[in-house]
């Protein structure tokens, strides 16, 4: 068990989290545009779709070897 403390309004609360072995522990890392291939998960947050349907992105997470990325 983890137990983690977090503000919530003016109350400070705590959370206890079961950490079992198939618990995904990541981290992040810079990395280039070159890591983003076809067939790679990633996970954008607040993006603006534009007029022509892309998408204005200003972060990008990516799972490495094929893991899901973080969210």
């Amino acid at each position: 068990m983890l137990t983690v403390q977090y503000k919530s309004g003016d109350k400070t609360e705590e959370k206890q989290i079961k950490v079992t072995p198939k618990t995904a522990i990541v981290t992040y890392e810079p990395a280039s545009k070159a890591e983003l291939k076809p067939g790679a998960k990633v996970f954008v947050a607040a993006a603006p779709k534009l007029p022509d349907g892309s998408l204005d992105v200003a972060n990008i997470s990516y799972g490495k070897d094929g893991l899901t990325p973080p969210m």
